[in-house]
């Protein structure tokens, strides 16, 4: 009689454990989807949006227009797009989704590390963990904008999960590989995640494992990586050589037209990774956590929790991410974004691997860490207030605005540097102005001909952009009214009229 209502005591516990998870998750992807809405626009968004749409209108990127990323969040995107015409909205709630997913496989992967541990304390930490994560200022600055970061972040973390639990499986290999390839077929830089999964398969289990063994699963590494990236090879012998400028060149070229001369690259590197990064609270209460726990519960190497499966891989996928955050130039907050999660996980990991009495100091002071990015993360929600209504979020807004300037451009292409504003409303652009400001700002830098064979627009082609593509209207009004200048003059020496559609965009051509 006992045995059976403790039983359903403990049946009881589980249900209401589940039922608390649930509803924190769905609170969690309503904070997070509106916070999502009530971003303002940001210029990446324009790139990301507009090569989806194109690929919905059955063109191919980099051989018919420049996009300067790997190419398999616009067919994505394109999916999409086909399923509603609210562009930017489904750009980022996708983003959304992958942010929740990511906090999802986070929870997975602690309670795994943390499975022998006590209930109580188990669910504690995986609270703590989560609370680093969701508030953390990287994740909160690039989680929700329609740009490739966290689908990126998603699968890499999806394939440390499968290599956690591969146990020597070949298939388990090849979908960790597989997984690898589709993140670097979303985001170049993903490929430094590489290494960190060679090298733990090859030295982790040598005890268990002979080198055959070991080399068949990186093989099998190999493999799935290889056909991960088979779309992207395909897309790419479309036009190879634009695909190399798009993917490698153009990023050097953008260094060179960032950087400051008088300033040398790895001091302001340094400088930057010092104010923008590392003294953000969060991930300053991060990188002290983790200092303290390695310093008071230092594992040793050769020691079983050395070994231990998966504590070492998120250290090494943390630091070659973090490397890898500081090769472009010039250096940008999102790009840190990815290490959060292994870093976390890594700290974790290493502090499951300790005696029980040293786990329960430990996960003191991950609370402490935890409250603390909490209180300082919740400025970051502020702007959830002004857009209480769907009519105020952002998306909603640059729709409504897309339309206007649809129906005034009246069947006209729209040459800009915004793309987003005449795709929402259903209005045509020329392909070469796909790449938004990014494409437009390296017009200084190429000759004619090279221009031309990249589809790129710029200050120096909008005589011949305007003839190319009768009737244009031109838009004015983005966030970037300095790189706006040169369609301004054309409008100016052409005579053409101007009519204002909303939020101060204005529409300039012969057609008013």
């Amino acid at each position: 009689m006992t045995s059976c209502a403790s039983t359903e005591n403990r049946s009881a516990g589980r249900r209401t454990a589940l039922l608390a998870w649930l509803a924190a998750g769905a609170a969690l992807w309503l904070l997070m989807c509106w916070r999502s809405m009530a971003l303002p626009l940001s210029h990446d968004e324009h790139m990301y949006v507009a090569a989806g749409k194109l690929i919905a209108e059955q063109q191919v990127p980099y051989r018919d227009y420049p996009y300067f990323q790997m190419p398999y969040l616009p067919y994505l995107y394109a999916g999409l797009f086909a399923l509603t015409p609210y562009l930017l909205a489904a750009g980022r709630l996708f983003s959304v989704l992958c942010a929740l997913g990511i906090v999802l496989l986070l929870a997975l992967e602690c309670r795994r590390l943390w499975a022998p541990a006590a209930p109580a304390l188990r669910t504690w930490v995986v609270a703590a963990g989560l609370g680093l994560l969701v508030f953390n200022p990287l994740f909160n600055y690039a989680g929700f904008w329609a740009w490739n970061h966290t689908p990126a972040v998603l699968l890499l973390l999806a394939a440390y999960g499968v290599h956690c639990r591969a146990r020597g499986r070949p298939g388990f290999h090849f979908l960790c590989g597989a997984l690898v390839g589709l993140s670097v077929g979303v985001r170049l830089t993903m490929l430094v995640a590489v290494a960190p999964f060679a090298l733990a398969l090859a030295v982790e289990g040598r005890s268990e494992r002979s080198l055959a063994q070991r080399a068949g699963s990186i093989m099998m590494f190999g493999a799935g990586l290889l056909a991960g990236l088979l779309p992207a090879l395909a897309v790419m012998a479309r036009s190879p050589s634009n695909f190399w400028f798009d993917n490698v060149r153009y990023h050097a070229l953008n260094a060179q037209w960032a950087t400051d001369p008088l300033r040398g690259q790895l001091s302001r590197k340094a400088v930057f990774l010092l104010r923008q990064v590392l003294l953000l609270p969060g991930n300053l209460l991060l990188a002290l956590s983790a200092a303290v726990l390695a310093w008071r519960f230092s594992v040793r190497p050769g020691t079983a929790e050395f070994r231990r499966p998966g504590a070492s891989c998120a250290g090494w996928l943390a630091m070659v991410l973090f490397l890898g955050a500081l090769v472009p130039d010039p250096p940008q907050l999102q790009y840190f974004f990815a290490l959060v999660p292994f870093a976390i996980i890594a700290v974790l990991g290493q502090l499951a691997a300790q005696p029980p009495e040293r786990q329960a100091r430990g996960a003191r002071v991950l609370a402490v860490a935890a409250v603390l990015t909490i209180a300082a993360g919740l400025p970051a929600y502020r702007c959830l207030w002004t857009a209480r209504a769907p009519e105020q979020w952002v998306p909603v807004r640059v729709h409504r605005a897309g339309e206007r300037l649809a129906a005034s451009a009246a069947g006209a292409r729209v040459i800009t540097i915004a793309p987003i504003y005449p795709l929402e409303g259903g209005a045509h652009i020329p392909a070469a102005c796909a790449a938004g400001s990014f494409g437009w700002r390296m017009g200084a830098l190429l000759e004619a001909g090279a221009r031309r064979r990249l589809r790129l627009a710029t200050p120096r082609d909008v005589d011949e952009l305007a003839a190319a593509n009768r009737p244009a209207v031109l838009l004015m009004g983005s966030e970037r009214p300095r790189e706006e200048e040169p369609l301004l003059d054309f409008a100016r020496r052409q005579g053409w009229d101007r009519r204002a559609i909303t939020d101060g965009l204005t529409l300039h051509g012969a057609i008013f």
